[in-house]
Formats: C-alpha cells, sequence, structure tokens
C-alpha cells in the first residue's frame, strides 16, 4: 500500500497544482462549450461525469481557442487516465504547430514519462504531427519500454508499413507487460501486420480475458491477411468470455470470404437472443459475401426482426451475399415498405444488388419517401442502376429541387455520370449552380460540364469551391478539376495555390489536378510523391477514420470491465 501511496503522490501533488496554477492563470471569461470551459471538461472526464464522445466534440471546438493553454495542458498528459490523455490530445491537436512543437521538446526530455507521454500525443494527433516522424524514430532504441512502445505506436500511424515498427510491435508480443498494447497497434497496421498472425494466434490462449480480447481485435485489424487464425478464431466462438465470443464474430467478418468455414458457428449465434449478439453475426455473414450462401435461409426471417437494425443488417447481408439471395428477394421487396427507414433502403439496395430490374420501380418510389435520408438513399442507388432510363432522368432531376441539400447534391451527382444521356436536366442544373449549398454548387458544375459541355459556366463556380471554407469541398472541387483536363488550364493558379493547403487531401487532390490539367508538373510532383507514403488509416465501423477508432481504443486501455464492454458496441 505504501509503494503505491508513493507512485501516486507525486501524481496527485502535480496535478492538484496543475488545477491551482491554470486556475490563478485564468482571467476573464474562457472559451464554452455547451456551458463548460476547457478545465470543466478536463474535470468531467477525470470523473467520468461526461459522456466521452460529447467531451470529445468539446475537444474539437475549444482545441483552436487553447493556444495560451498549453503549458497547463502539458500537465494534464501525466494523467494516469488513458482518457483524460486522448482528450487532451486531441485539444492540442487543435491548437495545431504550437502544441506540435512543444510536444517535439518533450521528446528529448530526461524524464522518461514525459518522453513517452508525448510520443502518445504525438500519435493521437493523426496529420498534424505529420512531421514527427523523424524524432520518434529516434526513439526506438529508447532505454524505456513505454517510450519505444509508444514512439512506435505513433509512428503506426505516420508510417504504418515500417518494417522496423513492426519488428518492434511483434518482439513485444513476447512481453507479458507490453502484449496486449502491442497487440493494439497491431491491429491498427492493417494487412501489413500478417507476420504477427501466429503470434496473435498464440495470445489466444492467454488466461486473460483482456489479452485474448486485444489479439482478437488485432486480427480483425489486419483482416483478410489473417486468414490463417480462421480455425483458432472459430474455436474462440466458444470462449468463456461473452465479449471474446462477440469480438470473435466481428474478427471472422474483418477477414471475409476465406472465413467460409465460420459460417455455421456464425448462424448459429444469429438465432440467439441477445440482438446485438444477432447484429455481430448478420453482419460478419454479409461481409463473408457469396461464401455465406448456406446463411441465406436463416437470414431471411431476421427482415421481420424485432429490432430494425437488425432488420437492415439482415437487408444489408443478404444484399452482399448476392445472387444466391434470389430465393429472398420477395421477403426483401417486402421490406422496402418497413416502418422505418434504415430498413427501407436496405432492403432496396440490397434487391438491386441482386436484380437491378426489380430495384428501378422500388427506388423510383422511394423518390417520394418522407424520410429524407431514404430519398438520399434511394438517388445514390438509382443512378448506379444501367442501362439509365429517362424516367430516371426525369426524376433525378425532380430531386435538385428537394429540401434536403444530400438529395440535391446526390442528384447532381449521379446526372453528371449520366452524361448528355441527361440534357434535360441542364436548366435545373443551371439554376442549381447559384445553390447556397457549395457542395451543391460544385457537383452541379461538374454535371453541367459532363451534361452539356458548359465548361464556361462551370470553372468559376468550381475554382469559388476551390476557396471554400470546407476541405470537403476544397478537395471535391480539385477531384473534378482533374476530371475536366487540359479544358481546365484557367485553374492553374488556383491549383497551384491549393498545394500549400492546410488539409492533406487538399494538397493531393490539388496537385493530381495541376498534372493533369498540364500545370507545372514539377510542382506538383513533391506533393504526389508525399501523398504515397503509407499512413495508417484506422477506422472502426460507424467511426469516422482516424478518430472514432482512437477513442474506441482508448476506452478499451481502460482495465474496468465496464467500459470495455460498452465500448465495443
Amino acid at each position: 500500500m505504501r509503494a503505491i501511496q508513493r507512485f501516486l503522490l507525486p501524481a496527485v501533488l502535480c496535478l492538484t497544482a496543475a488545477w491551482a496554477t491554470w486556475a490563478a492563470a485564468s482571467e476573464g471569461e474562457e472559451p464554452l462549450y455547451k456551458g463548460k470551459s476547457l478545465r470543466e471538461w478536463i474535470f468531467a472526464v477525470q470523473e467520468g461525469d461526461s459522456d466521452y464522445m460529447d467531451a470529445l466534440t468539446a475537444a474539437e471546438v475549444l482545441g483552436p481557442k487553447s493556444e495560451k493553454e498549453m503549458s497547463n495542458l502539458l500537465e494534464f498528459l501525466k494523467d494516469d487516465n488513458s482518457l483524460v490523455r486522448s482528450f487532451v490530445a486531441k485539444v492540442l491537436k487543435g491548437v495545431g504547430k504550437k502544441a506540435v512543437a512543444m510536444l517535439l521538446e518533450g521528446l528529448s526530455n530526461e524524464t522518461p514519462l514525459v518522453r513517452e507521454r508525448s510520443a502518445e500525443a504525438l500519435g493521437k494527433m493523426g496529420t498534424a504531427a505529420e512531421n514527427s516522424a523523424t524524432a520518434l524514430r529516434k526513439l526506438l532504441k529508447d532505454e524505456s519500454p513505454g517510450v519505444r512502445h509508444e514512439a512506435a505506436a505513433a509512428l503506426v500511424g505516420l508510417e504504418r508499413e515500417d518494417k522496423e515498427v513492426l519488428t518492434l510491435l511483434i518482439e513485444e508480443l513476447k512481453d507479458e507487460k507490453m502484449q496486449w498494447k502491442a497487440a493494439r497497434s497491431l491491429g491498427e497496421c492493417g494487412p501489413s501486420a500478417q507476420a504477427a498472425v501466429p503470434f496473435l494466434i498464440g495470445m489466444l490462449k492467454d488466461e486473460d480475458e483482456f489479452h485474448r480480447q486485444m489479439a482478437v481485435s488485432a486480427l480483425a485489424g489486419i483482416g483478410p491477411a489473417s486468414q490463417q487464425a480462421v480455425p483458432a478464431l472459430i474455436g474462440m466462438l466458444k470462449d468463456e468470455s461473452q465479449q471474446v465470443r462477440m469480438d470473435a464474430v466481428r474478427a471472422l467478418g474483418a477477414i471475409g470470404p476465406a472465413a467460409k468455414a465460420a459460417v455455421p458457428g456464425l448462424i448459429r449465434f444469429a438465432k440467439e437472443r441477445d440482438r446485438m449478439t444477432r447484429f455481430f453475426a448478420i453482419n460478419s455473414l454479409g461481409r463473408i459475401g457469396p461464401e455465406a450462401k448456406d446463411a441465406v435461409a436463416a437470414l431471411t426471417p431476421l427482415l421481420t426482426d424485432e429490432d430494425p437494425v437488425n432488420r437492415a443488417a439482415a437487408a444489408s447481408a443478404l444484399g452482399e451475399i448476392g445472387s444466391p439471395s434470389k430465393v429472398a428477394l420477395a421477403s426483401l421487396i417486402a421490406a422496402c415498405d418497413d416502418k422505418n427507414s434504415r430498413v427501407r433502403w436496405s432492403a432496396a439496395h440490397a434487391v438491386r444488388k441482386i436484380d437491378a430490374n426489380l430495384a428501378r420501380p422500388v427506388m423510383t418510389k422511394m423518390f417520394k419517401d418522407n424520410d429524407a435520408e431514404a430519398r438520399w438513399m434511394a438517388v445514390s442507388g438509382v443512378g448506379q442502376i444501367h442501362p439509365v432510363t429517362a424516367e430516371t432522368v426525369i426524376v433525378l432531376t425532380e430531386a435538385l429541387d428537394d429540401n434536403d441539400s444530400r438529395v440535391r447534391v446526390s442528384a447532381a451527382f449521379a446526372l453528371a455520370g449520366i452524361g448528355p444521356a441527361a440534357k434535360v436536366a441542364l436548366p435545373s442544373l443551371t439554376k442549381a449552380l447559384t445553390s447556397s449549398d457549395a457542395r451543391c454548387r460544385a457537383e452541379a458544375a461538374s454535371a453541367v460540364w459532363r451534361v452539356g459541355g458548359q465548361k464556361e459556366a462551370a470553372l468559376p463556380v468550381l475554382l469559388q469551391a476551390l476557396r471554400d471554407k470546407e476541405n470537403s469541398v476544397r478537395i471535391r472541387a480539385a477531384t473534378i478539376l482533374g476530371e475536366i483536363g487540359v479544358d481546365a488550364r484557367e485553374a492553374i493558379a488556383e491549383l497551384t495555390k491549393a498545394l500549400t493547403d492546410s488539409d492533406g487531401l487538399v494538397r493531393i487532390n490539388a496537385a493530381a489536378a495541376l498534372w493533369r490539367v498540364g500545370g507545372p508538373k514539377e510542382s506538383a510532383l513533391p506533393v504526389l510523391l508525399d501523398g504515397l507514403k503509407p499512413r495508417a488509416t484506422p477506422a472502426g465501423r460507424g467511426w469516422p477514420a482516424g478518430e472514432g477508432s482512437n477513442s474506441r481504443i482508448d476506452c478499451l486501455d481502460s482495465r474496468q470491465r465496464t467500459v470495455r464492454s460498452r465500448s465495443s458496441f
């Protein structure tokens, strides 16, 4: 007990001092999110008094306004709570280059804990820390195991296929204290971590439930490249831990068609009473695809499951299984009239994948759906059904006046894909060039060019979009200009400016466009070569890449069973 007190007391005193220093330094009004200041949000995360996803949103909003609090924030990277550290790292990401510079200084600090936590924070900052790779690489040979690991974990996010990093992480799997952290990082490496699969299979036999769980999750992250683990994962479907069993179900789905042997076991899970168990099994059967044809008979009744999420999942799974699901077509068509909009459009897309001719009238009907999301998905789907009919062009043209911006954007995109055959839509597309929505204007410009060859009308709109405040709009504008090619030479000056954009994807797409329109290749080439560098983009289902997925991992970092269980869903 005294040993624990000796370990914790300095940290407690340090954080208490940090609170006091911060409180004394804060004068005037502090920026707020949902009525709380940054200090109050950190305290709420420490005490577990707030929804963590809500807290991460607060970090994103308050981060850019927190530059003067950097020194105070760095003290909280010493907190033993990984959720607090992740929150602070997200705030520092919002601060930007100055925060990165301060963390880089921390990498050379004489105290191992400071080096370790600085590396950890840089690893959570994504592209904002992309220039820290050289400094992190030096720490791969640090005397502290914790520092070496966090440096390797951070580099996973920057240089996904780095052999030195993978070698270090695989070696850590042999260390009982480090193996669960190593497994977590290897899962983020994706297929490039295939060499770790035999070691992870061995870890599945660990007596510690948490270690088994992390090994299964890592195999899921490695995906199809971990197919040699299928027999072992099928065995994990009988694990004494429900959490491990659920993770094994998901991992088998992540492996895909090569997990065909798991279909009988997954069918049994799809019939379980627990709704989340059914969901994971249904989803995995869909990811296995046509090789899961034996599951069609079990999936079809689930189209009337009491849970709408499972009904939608069953429809999507039948669509992924494809032509073997023709026996379920009648049930899928009936599900297109489900009272839940997500079920309706999931069923409609499944029908499209199985028999496009049957899907056309179903999706056309959904254009009048009361739910905007259903209309959006119908617009997105109907444009992919070929051959395109005159009726399809008419309903897409009408969708340009929909009251939902997603529907309008998707309609313009679909009409652009149809090309000259959609000339009847040109007056409506020209009108959409003056839409209040920047995304709609950009897609309408693309359509006006593709459908009617009206470069003069499209270019001014696209050049304006290239300067939009939204990253996604700038990315799309650059992409479209590249598709136009040499006819968009007038955009060379603006595309050249975009090579120094703050967003990496904008820079890469601008460079590609500059190359295609005939701009100076010597300007575009360095950006394109930089874009070829492998970078990890871990993404959990339902989370934005590189953000939510890390948040799930932070929750799994906790040894508290309840937190681990909740975060897995």
